[in-house]
């Protein structure tokens, strides 16, 4: 299914772990990767894809360091 859909340029909260600050804010990549806010890039898996619809629910999962604040596509280096 994830090699069928079509990566794109709108951030969203991607979880990478379930442990506490490990949720990021991020773009999906052509390569299959996310790239977050904080600097982060990880695959894309099936427990994190499509990225979570809004906020997380615990703000505790959130990256301190993504801020919860949105992307402007293009501003990932």
């Amino acid at each position: 299914m994830l090699s069928t859909m079509t990566p794109g340029p709108t951030s969203r909260w991607y979880l990478r772990s379930v442990a506490d600050e490990d949720t990021h804010l991020g773009q999906w990549q052509a390569d299959g990767t996310v790239v977050t806010r904080c600097g982060l890039r990880f695959p894309l898996k099936s427990c994190n894809y499509p990225g979570l619809e809004g906020e997380p629910p615990d703000p505790d999962q959130k990256c301190r360091a993504c801020g919860g604040q949105l992307i402007v596509v293009g501003s990932l280096r």
